[in-house]
This record gives structure tokens, C-alpha cells and sequence, in this order.
């Protein structure tokens, strides 16, 4: 079970006493809960019971009337030692750290709670969203973050200064690789009016309009790349060396950010830039918030404080880390290195500008990062992470979570995005809805495999009937069953029902169910009456062949994907008293990689390109048009040379690739 702990140490803003953010009322009227109370008890019905809660002396009085227990730090060294003794407890479950003015999708945290092959995981949230021009709707382009929608200023009172664009990243980030999005999934849409940002910031807070994504402009300055780094001690830390395993998630690179009076908003509201255009590692001015962060291939590869620089930054940080089991040891080092060299101010000095303190999670997300803990970014623009300082914010973090159908969300995200053409166009389109059902009727990802396979075994039967009605009626099934296959493995992301024993079945299943309709369609062709036009003769070395040819391919697809997933060289650990990420940009791909990049951006080139390897999709199709029109050796002939022709250009794409190394 996961330990929680929840950093309570924002300060709301405006007059008045000092208040604490989580106080903050989530929704509206005189029993609306507050932002920590809310979050305790997602945490609850996610079976992460009595989180800890950490706040500053001044805000504890308010938050224990509130019925929280809490406990007392002083500053985020404070902070950092607590945590490193809570890493230290010995209950060997993961760790995950939360501010405690967050407003999230249950979605969202929920896929961090079990997310259980990564080290490590951080939510980020986009930070730079253009959005849709007016009256247009906001759609996914199929190679980039879907953009955050952002409502307009309110008139200014006063003249002011127009807001000046954030200057580029330093260097690029590498275009993501997500094949284009395929059809729609069903479900309730809840889109709202896209408005532009149009009007110059203004300096005073900006007034909350409700509705889904909503956005709070506010003061804000640009935060721009790379600055040069300010001399100062820089005595090097030691830190452990820890090699990234394990294969890369997939996940959209984070693209975007705004200005917001008080929010970081994951699809919804945008983020408020940081207070000077240096670089650095803090976006936010006004005493807490989010940190800017370098997102690679679906990780977190660089990560900003206010004493840490990023340089091309591309997504922010908004404080929500999930540490595994394996970690725990290495977090509670890291977080006492940090709170001793918060104790030496000339050993790790605030960068030039900065307006505030760093979080405690902000430095323990640098500390994971440097030391080379691969931290997985677990974003998703389609779902809310967003972080209020003052009632106009939470007004607006409120629309923006209500405003999310996470049902909807959830099982779009059960969809495959890198299916092959036919898979994404000739079954994604409705398999959400068996889907759907499948869950509702209570049937285990297993238990469809299974009945996947049970009608390719009756359309094998029908095959070797050798008449033309069995050839059609063995078709219909053989696509049923490949419906079903799809239908399995999104039933076990919607209702996060894996097991090793669901893996091993899929792969199984899927060779056996095609050598049973090989096996019904050489049969079929014996048995079929001379002059018949389902009369083939034999075809059983054409069938063998086949099954051969398959087979090679599948040994040949499993060694290399193994040799891709191996684990790789360990990264540099770069001290924590180094301002900047030292990024090294390594080595420039091949000439087969860039190619292969910038077809892939063409979306005919990229379906063409993923149709020529014969997926499984295109396979049980290929068989189910040719037996359902043709005979068996149709069948077999048109499998040998496309299959043929795909293994010639597989094999050939990675021998090319692996010299061009």
C-alpha cells in the first residue's frame, strides 16, 4: 500500500492573515470542503489511507481545527528530513509526495498510485500552450501535446506593459513519435467555447470564469533557456550512481504553458512563467508552485528549482512524485544531502532573480534526476493537475476538474495509439463500446482472450468444411476473434486488471489462433469437391511455409525488441551544488533514424510504412477477404509474399539502423 505525504507549506494569497493554500474551499458554499480535505479523501477511496501532512508552524492551528493531524517544519530543510525519515520507516511501500494545494483528476492519480515498473514517476503539465484560434475546436495533432485553451484577461484598470513571449528553448526537444490519433472514442463530450488570450496581462489578480478549461491570467514574467551561471562555490557532492533500466514509457512530450495568477494546469488552465528570464528552475513568483522540467521520450530527464537551472525546458513540475520501493533508500539520501546543504547558504545559492524558496519535492525531484533515478513523466493533457493560491484560483481549479469525463478519458487512454491501420480504423472505432460492456457484464481481460480464441478455433472448423458458405462464415468469425483480441487487452487498461498469466495467454493465443485457420484452410482445400471453386488440392506445403515464415518473424521481432529494451549506459550524476543541467545533447541520430523521423511526421507515409510490415491486424484480414472470396491457396500465396516483403523490410530498416549507429 502506498504512503502518502501531503506538503502543506503554500501560503494563500492577499491581505489578512497568514493562511495555508490547502485551505482553500474546493467548490463553492458554506460545507464545501477544503483543497486538502478533498485530496485526503481521494486518497482515501484509492486505498491510500492517513496521509502525512506537513505545514509550517503558522498554518498548523488552522489546519488541525480543520480535523487534519499534522506536522510541524519550519522551513523545506525541515521538510526534507521528515520525508527522509518516513522514506526510512521500513514499511517497504512506494512513496508518493503531494502539495497540498493540488486539485487533480482521480484519473490521474490513480494511474501514478499504480504505476509499479517505474523507479520513479512525476505528473508534469504543459508550458506553452497556443490555443485554437476562436470558433475553431481544439484538436490533438498527431505528433504534439494537445494545447491548453485560455480564457481571456479582464480589462485592465491601468495602463500596462504587454506581456512579452517567452523566448525560445535553447535547443529543441525531439519531436515525439505517437503515431496519429485514430478514431474518436464514444462517450459523453464536455468541450467548452475556445476563447483566445488576447489582452495584455495585468498586474492585478485576475478574476475566475468558470466552465471546462479554465484558465486565470495574471502577473507574470517570461522564463527563458539557459543563462550564464553565476560564480559561486561549488564544492561537488557526492551522489549515487544508479543506471537507467527498464523500458521507456510512452507518453506525449510535455509542450505547454501560460500565464495564470495561480495554477499549473495539465490540459486545462495554464501555468504563470517564472520572475526572470534565466533559465532557472522556478515558474512561479509567488511563493509556491511549479518548477519547469526537460521531458524526454516520456521522461524526466532535467528538472528546475530556484537553485537549479533547466535548459530547454518544455514541460512544469507541479509536485506530485511517486517513489517505488526500490528507491526508498536512495530518496532518504538524497533528501538528507539537500537539508544539509540548505543549512550552508553559500553551498547551493538561489539563482539570480529568484523570488522564492524551493519546494522540498522540486529539490528531491532534481536530487532523483541527477543521480540518475529514472523518473517516468505520467502526464496526461486530457486530465487536470492544477495548484491554487487564492480563492479566484480555486474557483477555477474547481471548473477545471469537474469539467473532465474521466470515464471518457480512461478509456480512450485504453486504446492503443500505436496500433497498425486496420486495428485503428476497422475495430478501435466501436471496440470501446464491447469494451464498455465487457466491464459492466463484470468478464476478465482473460476470459475474452479466451473466448477470442474459442471462435478462431470454430472458424478453423468452418474453414475445413471446404464449401464456400464455411469460407465466409470462417472469415466473419476470424474477424470476430481478432475484435476480440483487441478487446482483451483494452479491458485490462480500463479496469487495470493485468497479470503475467493475461501476457502469456495474448501472446499464445495469438500464434495459435492463425495456425488453427492455416491448418481449416488446408484442410478445407482437400476436402472441397472437385470443380469447386474452393477446390485447392494441396496446399499443405504452402501452409507449413507460411507458419514458418511467421515463426521466423516473431523470433526475429522478440530478440530485437529485447536488444532495444536492454538497459543502458548509466547516466552522468551531476552534483546538486552544479547550478545548471550540464545537458549534453549526445550523439546525432543516424541517417536511417532521421529519415525514418521525418517520414513518420507525413501521416500516409506513416500508415504506409506500418501497413507494409504486416501486422496482426492486416494479417487476420488478409486471410479473412482472400478465404471469404478466393480458396486456400489465395490465402497462402498472398501471406508469403507480403509477409515475405514485410520481413525483407524489417530486417533491413534495422540492419541500416544498427549501423548507422
Amino acid at each position: 500500500m502506498t504512503v502518502a505525504v501531503i506538503i502543506a507549506t503554500g501560503r494563500a494569497a492577499g491581505p489578512g492573515d497568514p493562511r495555508p493554500a490547502a485551505a482553500l474551499p474546493w467548490g463553492s458554499g458554506p460545507e464545501a470542503p477544503t483543497l486538502l480535505a478533498r485530496l485526503r479523501e481521494q486518497l482515501a477511496g484509492l486505498n491510500v489511507p492517513d496521509p502525512q501532512v506537513l505545514t509550517r508552524p503558522e498554518f498548523a492551528p488552522l489546519l488541525r481545527k480543520d480535523g487534519h493531524d499534522v506536522t510541524e517544519c519550519a522551513d523545506p530543510a525541515a521538510d526534507l528530513t521528515e520525508i527522509a525519515r518516513l522514506a526510512r520507516r521500513g514499511t517497504g511501500a512506494p512513496l508518493l509526495l503531494l502539495p497540498g494545494d493540488l486539485a487533480i483528476s482521480t484519473e490521474l492519480l490513480t494511474r501514478l498510485i499504480h504505476d509499479e515498473k517505474d523507479p520513479a514517476a512525476a505528473i508534469t503539465v504543459p508550458l506553452e500552450p497556443p490555443g485554437p484560434p476562436t470558433g475553431e475546436p481544439a484538436t490533438d495533432p498527431p505528433n504534439d501535446r494537445p494545447s491548453a485553451r485560455v480564457i481571456p484577461p479582464p480589462t485592465p484598470t491601468e495602463p500596462t506593459e504587454p506581456r512579452t513571449p517567452a523566448p525560445e528553448p535553447a535547443e529543441p526537444t525531439p519531436e515525439p513519435t505517437t503515431p496519429p490519433a485514430g478514431p474518436a472514442i464514444p462517450g459523453p463530450a464536455t468541450p467548452g467555447p475556445a476563447t483566445p488570450a488576447s489582452a495584455p496581462s495585468t498586474a492585478s489578480p485576475a478574476t475566475a470564469v468558470p466552465g471546462p478549461a479554465t484558465a486565470v491570467p495574471g502577473p507574470a514574467t517570461a522564463a527563458s533557456g539557459p543563462a550564464t551561471a553565476v560564480p559561486g562555490p561549488e564544492a561537488a557532492v557526492p551522489g549515487p550512481e544508479a543506471a537507467a533500466s527498464g523500458a521507456e514509457a510512452a507518453a506525449p512530450a510535455s509542450a505547454s504553458a501560460a500565464p495564470a495568477s495561480a495554477s499549473a494546469v495539465s490540459g486545462h488552465a495554464p501555468i504563470a512563467p517564472g520572475p526572470e528570464a534565466d533559465g532557472s528552475g522556478a515558474v512561479r513568483s509567488d511563493g509556491h508552485g511549479t518548477a519547469v522540467v526537460r521531458v524526454e521520450r516520456g521522461r524526466v530527464v532535467s528538472a528546475g528549482s530556484s537553485r537549479h537551472r533547466v535548459s530547454g525546458p518544455n514541460a512544469a513540475f507541479p509536485g506530485v512524485l511517486r517513489v517505488g520501493r526500490t528507491r526508498l533508500e536512495e530518496l532518504a539520501e538524497i533528501a538528507e544531502r539537500l537539508a544539509i546543504l540548505l543549512e550552508v547558504p553559500s553551498a547551493m545559492p538561489l539563482l539570480p532573480g529568484a523570488a522564492r524558496e524551493a519546494e522540498a519535492v522540486e529539490l528531491l525531484l532534481v536530487g532523483l534526476v541527477r543521480s540518475g533515478v529514472p523518473v517516468a513523466d505520467r502526464s496526461d493533457p486530457r486530465l487536470a493537475c492544477v495548484r491554487a493560491d487564492d480563492q479566484h484560483a480555486a474557483h477555477a481549479a474547481h471548473a477545471a476538474v469537474t469539467a473532465v469525463d474521466e470515464d471518457r478519458v480512461r478509456l480512450r487512454a485504453a486504446v492503443k495509439g500505436d496500433d497498425g491501420f486496420f486495428a485503428t480504423y476497422a475495430v478501435s472505432g466501436y471496440s470501446p463500446f464491447l469494451v464498455r460492456l465487457a466491464a459492466r457484464r463484470g468478464l476478465t481481460p482473460n476470459t475474452v482472450t479466451c473466448m477470442s480464441m474459442g471462435l478462431a478455433v470454430l472458424a478453423a472448423v468452418w474453414f475445413a468444411d471446404g464449401t464456400r458458405t464455411g469460407m465466409v462464415i470462417g472469415s466473419a468469425l476470424f474477424h470476430l476473434s481478432f475484435v476480440l483480441d483487441c478487446v482483451d487487452g483494452q479491458l485490462a487498461r480500463y479496469t487495470r486488471r493485468f497479470s503475467p498469466l493475461g501476457a502469456w495467454l495474448d501472446a499464445v493465443f495469438d500464434r495459435a489462433k492463425e495456425y488453427a485457420v492455416y491448418a481449416g484452410l488446408a484442410v478445407g482445400a482437400g476436402v472441397a469437391a472437385v470443380g469447386d471453386p474452393v477446390h485447392a488440392g494441396d496446399v499443405w506445403p504452402l501452409a507449413v511455409a507460411a507458419m514458418a515464415l511467421q515463426t521466423v518473424r516473431h523470433m526475429i521481432d522478440f530478440s530485437f525488441g529485447a536488444r532495444a529494451e536492454s538497459p543502458a549506459d548509466p547516466p552522468r550524476v551531476i552534483p546538486l551544488t552544479v547550478r545548471d543541467d550540464a545537458r549534453d545533447p549526445g550523439p546525432e541520430p543516424g541517417g536511417v533514424a532521421r529519415l525514418s523521423a521525418r517520414t513518420s511526421r507525413v501521416r500516409a507515409l506513416h500508415w504506409a510504412k506500418k501497413t507494409v510490415t504486416l501486422p496482426i491486424g492486416e494479417r487476420f484480414a488478409l486471410v479473412a477477404v482472400t478465404a471469404a472470396v478466393g480458396d486456400a491457396r489465395w490465402t497462402f500465396t498472398a501471406l508469403l509474399l507480403w509477409g515475405g516483403l514485410a520481413a525483407a523490410y524489417t530486417l533491413t530498416g534495422r540492419v541500416l539502423r544498427t549501423i548507422s549507429r
